[in-house]
């Protein structure tokens, strides 16, 4: 089983990584098959691939029910 977290961008380097916030904190991950990803959309993390984007509202309730 595998578990998805919620994630903002807050940067996108090198054309296929990307620096996110999770938890106050930053992280550098695989922007994965995600072609239209830009800075301040949220994605959801899985290891260290982003898989997906969502909107705020969802990365809103899936940190809320994490919680």
């Amino acid at each position: 089983m595998c578990l998805t977290i919620p994630a903002k961008i807050l940067e996108i380097s090198q054309g296929h990584a990307l620096v996110i916030d999770y938890n106050k904190q930053e992280k550098k991950v695989i922007i994965g098959a995600i072609s239209d990803a830009k800075t301040d959309d949220w994605v959801l993390i899985n290891g260290n691939l982003a898989i997906q984007k969502i909107s705020a509202t969802e990365a809103e309730e899936i940190s809320n029910l994490l919680k």
